[in-house]
């Protein structure tokens, strides 16, 4: 059993070796109106700001809680070999774990400035890939039910997993020293993997040494197991309609301090077309549990096996019903104090919630280096690690701004040691200097 849970290991391995949606950095990166993204309240130094379909903003981000590659595998002590460490993976589990993984393309970005108000419109392509799983989940297909005897184990878990297309008018305006933002989004969800419930149990007798699972799971999905027959027919889905709002503003409170806050993605999408749903409410005792006997077949992973035992023994019922999921929200609160006209310093607080609240905290040093150059350096503790140095910067020469921010540098130097990888980076035409009243200020250059 062991030697084969290493299977299982491994496909969560293939998780985290993929590559989340906390740009941290990026809150900082606010010359550019990417920035945006974090605060609806923010407004890019330029008049007319865009970027190209052929050029687009383009987000890769992955988030680990758990293991680092180099707990799983690393070099015995003893020689050169190469060994899979299990116990030491399943030792920095903590009691609830997250993988995440996510992808952003800017397919169209375009905001206007006149004077107080900035108006922008945004069609972005969206893949979101969250995955909570409790420690017993690993430990138990690992090392087994010895440890458990006598006591009930949650082993339940849970996902969301989206692909959708979001058309989003935005909306800032400047009042003296207070700016407010929003965001409105209109959704076309396009496939989705998510679990309504997710309640599973195991319980081993301390007299038999039989284990008791009880289910109340529901597994909703929507363009997967009943897929379109083409691809137009996939991205012209406009059957699984989502609202969304993003909420911000920004306190300049003199000279040297700015407080800003700000809500990103309060909505949810309905799914409506491709359904199919897997719902499982009982309760199996197995007198001596054979793991191989429901997973492996031949030395081989046979999930056919194992769905038919469950919905002969769970009788998971397969259905077509209408559903909803939310958005994943995340919250940013921070504040800002300038050192002098070219260099600042910040904190900021972070949360997102999936299944639960998942922080973060960011300290930051931004500064510019003439009218051509700017970058922001960040250190964060986030996803239980705090290994995450980041940079970001920002290269403008006439209309064009290049720019690329990440929050953690050490995944390019030290990569099997890393919890959480993201990159954003594109190409902008920014220009115009915004039309000031007298008693308006321009931005410190």
């Amino acid at each position: 059993m062991r030697n084969k849970a290493l299977l299982l290991a491994g496909a969560l391995l293939v998780c985290f070796s993929l590559q989340a949606q906390q740009e941290l950095s990026l809150y900082y990166l606010q010359n550019i109106q990417q920035g945006r993204h974090t605060n609806p309240a923010l407004f890019p130094e330029k008049t007319v700001n865009f970027n190209l379909p052929v050029l687009p903003s383009i987000v890769f981000n992955f988030a680990n809680s758990g293991f680092t590659y180099r707990d799983f595998i690393h070099g015995r002590p003893q020689d050169d070999s190469t060994m899979i460490d299990l116990d030491l993976a399943v030792s920095k589990l903590g009691p609830s774990n997250f993988i995440y993984a996510h992808t952003n393309v800017d397919i169209l970005d375009l905001g206007i400035r006149i004077r107080k108000v900035f108006a922008s419109l945004n069609v972005t392509e969206k893949v979101h890939f969250n995955f909570r799983y409790p420690f017993a989940f690993m430990n138990f297909f690992i090392n087994g039910n010895a440890e458990n005897i006598g006591e009930t184990i949650d082993i339940g878990i849970a996902m969301k997993a989206f692909h959708y297309r979001e058309y989003g008018l935005g909306i800032a305006y400047k009042h003296k020293n207070l700016q407010v933002g929003t965001k409105l989004k209109y959704l076309q969800g396009l496939a989705n993997v998510s679990t309504g419930k997710n309640n599973v149990t195991l319980h081993t007798d301390e007299s038999s040494y039989a284990i008791t699972m009880n289910t109340d799971y529901l597994i909703n999905t929507s363009g997967i197991d009943s897929f379109p027959e083409n691809a137009s027919e996939y991205f012209l889905n406009f059957s699984n309609p989502g609202y969304a709002v993003d909420l911000g503003a920004s306190y300049e409170l003199n000279n040297k301090f700015t407080f800003s806050a700000s809500v990103i993605d309060l909505g949810r999408i309905e799914w409506r077309s491709y359904l199919r749903n897997f719902y499982s409410n009982g309760s199996l005792t197995y007198e001596g549990i054979d793991i191989n006997r429901y997973f492996f077949s031949q030395d081989t992973l046979s999930f056919d096996a194992l769905f038919d035992t469950l919905r002969e023994e769970f009788g998971f019922e397969k259905s077509s019903v209408n559903y909803r999921t939310s958005l994943i929200p995340k919250v940013y609160v921070g504040g800002t104090m300038q050192l002098d006209s070219v260099s600042h310093v910040g904190v900021m607080l972070y949360g997102e919630f999936f299944d639960g609240l998942q922080p973060g905290i960011t300290l930051a040093y931004g500064r510019k280096l003439g009218k051509a150059f700017s970058f922001v350096g960040t250190y964060s503790f986030k996803n239980r690690s705090p290994l995450n140095v980041g940079l970001g910067w920002v290269l403008t020469f006439g209309p064009v701004q290049l720019y690329a921010v990440g929050d953690n540098l050490s995944a390019y130097v030290i990569p099997k040691r890393t919890k959480s990888f993201n990159l954003r980076a594109g190409m902008n035409f920014a220009f115009g200097q915004p039309k000031l009243r007298p008693t308006e200020a321009p931005p410190l250059e």
